[in-house]
């Protein structure tokens, strides 16, 4: 049984060995008596829990052709990022993981310009400190099915007025719309990654964070 009202569940199924398969379930308010509770997933994929009494159930359940003793599982869970005022922190060198489910566009208006439709779906907000004058590179290529953007901002001064940095949409090369970005970070500034979806595409995705020293030769 798990706590945390309002956040998201990451829900997995498949082979636990010897063709074994089960199905991973998530029942929402079975603190107590178990009366009417809501089926909340049976494939792999986000949970989102709103009872207030921040309750969730988790059922590991068997197929019908084999038993086998004892079974692990792996439960994350993630709050939501989605305006800029709540963004998660990621640093140079780290791969983070983020969603955009249930959230809106919380885009600044005339930010960064993309080709294609509008993001009508959520936004992923994460900040990055630049601790020394780098080339940032920024990924979700090949880390997710979902059709990414990648937009990056300076606050002028905050999160009330977001100047672009770049943005890009599909990365060359990368599969199902997936995008990289680089760009040059000044020491001591923050920016602001906002990941959307292209039009209404939604989901999870990996974002990775590589960071590169700038060289400055004497000529």
């Amino acid at each position: 049984m798990l706590r945390g009202a309002g956040e998201r569940f990451f829900c997995t199924g498949g082979d636990i060995g010897g063709g074994n398969e089960y199905e991973a379930l998530a029942y929402d308010d079975l603190c107590g008596p178990p009366d009417s509770p809501q089926r909340l997933c049976n494939i792999a994929g986000v949970v989102i829990s709103t009872n207030p009494s921040g309750c969730l159930t988790f059922a590991h359940i068997s197929d019908s052709f084999v038993q086998q003793a004892g079974w692990s599982a792996t439960v994350s869970c993630a709050s939501p990022q989605y305006t800029c005022g709540t963004a998660g922190t990621i640093a140079c060198g780290e791969q983070k993981a983020g969603f955009t489910f249930g959230g809106t566009n919380t885009l600044p208006v005339g930010g960064c310009d993309f080709n294609g439709g509008a993001s009508t779906s959520g936004v992923s907000w994460w900040l990055y400190s630049a601790l020394a004058t780098e080339d940032v590179s920024l990924s979700t290529c090949g880390l997710t099915t979902m059709n990414t953007r990648i937009s990056v901002y300076k606050p002028v001064p905050d999160c009330t007025n977001l100047q672009c940095v770049g943005a890009n949409d599909d990365g060359p090369g990368c599969p199902n719309g997936t995008s990289t970005l680089r760009f040059r970070a000044d020491a001591g500034q923050a920016y602001y990654i906002a990941v959307s979806g292209n039009a209404a595409n939604d989901g999870i995705f990996q974002l990775q964070l590589f960071c590169q020293p700038v060289c400055n030769l004497d000529l």
